[in-house]
């Protein structure tokens, strides 16, 4: 979320995402396993984003000044990685999957 000034965001929720995550759990009720494989590569591409800005962009000084939303952006890919781990562990009622991170390609 962006940064507020007050009690209420001045900035919507990246919409895509939220759609994306709605699909998600409308899958996931429904088949955990596909939603799983269906939202891994979103996962991914989340966690993927900021090294593909820092080798793609050539303005330095925009990504010294972004450097932390980058940073941000590879942590919340790599948490929603972990969380479909977890999520794909429950559905399998297996405990020791919860404890391995899916990998980029695969759910």
């Amino acid at each position: 979320m962006a940064p507020t000034f007050g009690a209420n965001p001045w900035q919507p929720q990246s919409p895509r995402l939220s759609a994306e995550l709605a699909t998600f759990w409308t899958a996931y009720e429904k088949d955990p396993g596909a939603a799983i494989r269906a939202f891994a590569p979103t996962a991914a591409t989340i966690e993927r984003t900021p090294a593909v800005l820092r080798d793609g962009v050539p303005d330095r000084l925009f990504l010294h000044d972004a450097d932390r939303w980058l940073t941000a952006t590879e942590h919340w890919g790599a948490a929603l990685r972990h969380g479909l781990a977890a999520l794909k562990a429950i559905d399998a009622h297996d405990a020791s999957l919860g404890r391995r991170p899916l990998r980029h390609e695969t759910a």
